[in-house]
């Protein structure tokens, strides 16, 4: 029977994805780009960014799929095509996206930035920039294979990356490279905050003498939209007022604007999110509250702000649970949510007190 028509008749979409994984992963064979290079007996150059971040330089490799996987043939798949080492664990790819193309692209020198997360902008800022900020100082003359969209293509401008050195990313398209410049898988973008650090100041001394080219609001609100919002605004907006904050939806601004409003701000309220990447703007000693939905608090910025000395404070779901109620939870990590008034409340008191 065909795979497509038995997965059909079955009902459950947990066992169908572990149908698919195991077809697929007796399809497709992932493997790290030291194996790589041994199973092949290639002559490969091996070069070190800041950091001690290794990149491989392979050759004759192609790069197509959804997201970029860069490979020699179907069993011959890099690991290194994801940035952190669990993503290709739970990869399962399709073949009309891995391995089937409506038109081919040779390249001479690239790397790719076109990675699992890599579209959205908290993964592109921290998990991409700064590499190729490290490309960049290393005098890499190749091109990046990046992701279209905007803050991209604004991010590169701010650290004047020559147009001519980006390849966007499609998905239809096999990019045949002769020399392709891999990095290392990594366990986190915390391996390398000395860059980030060094790339965040280029951006703002790029920016220049504009960064205060106006009169900026000390105190900011970030309205997110899409999933995972503050659902009690409402409730809240009383404290904001109180305490003359302004409202700003990031998505209505620019990338350069954006940073100019957590550049100025002396205390940032965000949402977790795509939102909260600017953070890392902020002057030393200015504040963020970083909210969260119950189901999903990961501080992601914790460690570069504290090596940035900006003050940083987690602020939960507040919510009463009892044994009932637990048995009815949704556990879903994108789900809208309620902060506490009296915890932002107090929060904003001890800021603005310095008694903390």
């Amino acid at each position: 029977m065909d795979l497509r028509k038995f997965l059909r008749i079955l009902s459950g979409k947990e066992l169908k994805s572990r149908l698919i994984n195991k077809y697929y992963s007796n399809y497709f064979n992932f493997v790290s780009a030291k194996d790589y290079i041994e199973a092949n007996k290639e002559n490969s150059k091996i070069y070190t960014l800041q950091n001690n971040l290794k990149v491989f330089i392979l050759n004759d490799m192609k790069i197509g799929g959804k997201p970029a996987l860069i490979f020699k043939n179907h069993k011959q798949i890099l690991k290194e095509s994801f940035f952190y080492k669990n993503h290709f664990k739970t990869f399962c790819p399709n073949t009309r996206h891995a391995l089937n193309f409506k038109k081919e692209i040779e390249v001479d020198k690239l790397t790719c930035f076109a990675r699992d997360w890599n579209k959205n902008y908290w993964h592109f800022t921290f998990e991409a920039l700064p590499i190729i900020f490290a490309f960049e100082k290393q005098g890499y003359q190749g091109k990046y294979l990046v992701f279209e969209n905007k803050h991209t293509k604004e991010l590169l401008k701010l650290l004047n990356i020559p147009d001519e050195k980006i390849l966007y990313f499609q998905n239809d398209t096999l990019y045949k490279v002769k020399e392709c410049h891999v990095t290392e898988l990594l366990e986190s973008y915390r391996r390398y905050p000395e860059i980030i650090k060094n790339m965040r100041d280029e951006i703002l001394s790029n920016i220049g003498d504009s960064l205060q080219d106006k009169i900026y609001p000390k105190n900011i609100f970030i309205k997110r939209i899409g999933q995972r919002k503050v659902k009690n605004i409402n409730k809240i907006n009383e404290i904001l007022e109180q305490n003359n904050f302004e409202t700003i939806i990031p998505e209505e601004l620019s990338v350069e604007e954006q940073i100019k409003y957590f550049y100025n701000a002396k205390i940032v309220i965000s949402p977790h999110g795509a939102n909260s990447t600017n953070s890392i703007y902020m002057q030393e000693y200015s504040n963020l509250i970083e909210t969260f939905g119950r189901n999903y608090v990961n501080p992601c910025c914790l460690g570069i702000l504290g090596d940035l000395k900006v003050k940083y404070f987690i602020m939960p779901e507040y919510t009463n649970f009892n044994k009932e109620a637990l048995g009815k939870l949704d556990l879903e990590p994108f789900t809208d949510y309620e902060i506490s008034p009296m915890l932002l409340k107090f929060y904003i008191k001890q800021i603005n007190s310095e008694t903390y």
